[in-house]
C-alpha cells in the first residue's frame, strides 16, 4: 500500500507537538527524521498556546491524556488553532512509526485540500474575468460598428486586447 508522501523541502512544515517530556522525545525524533518536519514541542497549554500564537504552525499534534485531563482548555487551544489540522494520539497505545503514518496522512489530507482550494480560486476568477472580458469584447465590436473613422482604430485595438485576454483565459 502506497504511504501519501511527505511534504517536499519546499514545502517544509512546522508541527507544534503538546505532550509530556518522556514521551514527546522518541515522537520528535521520529517525526523531524521522517518528515523532515520542523518541531517544536510544548509540555502545557499555555506554552502551546503562546507559540500557536506567535509563529506559524501547519499541525497541531496532542497527546490525548492532556485532552482528557482538561477538556476545556483543549477546547480553547482548538479555537486558537483555528484552521491548523489538529490530531489527537494516543502516545500509550501508538508507537512512533504509526504516529509518523498519521501525521503525514493529515499533511497530506491539508496539501490537497489546499491544492483544491487554490484550484477553484482560479477557476472562479478566470470564470469572473471571462465573464467581463466576453463583455467588454461585444461592447467594443458594438461600439466599432457604430464608430466614425476618427474612433475605429482605436477601438479595432481594444476588440483584438479583449480577444487575446479571452483566448488566454480559456487556455
Amino acid at each position: 500500500m502506497m504511504q501519501p508522501s511527505a511534504p517536499s523541502s519546499s514545502e517544509a512544515v512546522s508541527i507544534l507537538l503538546l505532550a509530556a517530556q518522556p514521551a514527546a522525545r522518541s515522537v520528535h525524533e521520529a517525526l523531524s527524521a521522517h518528515l523532515g518536519a520542523t518541531v517544536e514541542t510544548s509540555v502545557d497549554y499555555r506554552s502551546c498556546q503562546e507559540r500557536l500564537e506567535r509563529q506559524d504552525v501547519g499541525l497541531l499534534l496532542v497527546e490525548e491524556t492532556f485532552v482528557l485531563e482538561d477538556q476545556a482548555a483543549a477546547e480553547s487551544l482548538y479555537a486558537i488553532a483555528g484552521g491548523i489540522p489538529v490530531l489527537e494520539i494516543n502516545f500509550g497505545t501508538s508507537d512512533a512509526q504509526r504516529i509518523v503514518r498519521q501525521v503525514r496522512s493529515a499533511l497530506h489530507r491539508r496539501s490537497l485540500e489546499t491544492q483544491r482550494a487554490k484550484a477553484a480560486a482560479i477557476a472562479a476568477v478566470r470564470n469572473d474575468l471571462s465573464a467581463s472580458v466576453s463583455g467588454l469584447l461585444l461592447e467594443s465590436q458594438f461600439a466599432l460598428r457604430q464608430a466614425g473613422p476618427d474612433l475605429a482604430p482605436r477601438l479595432q485595438q481594444i476588440a483584438h486586447l479583449a480577444e487575446a485576454v479571452s483566448r488566454q483565459l480559456r487556455s
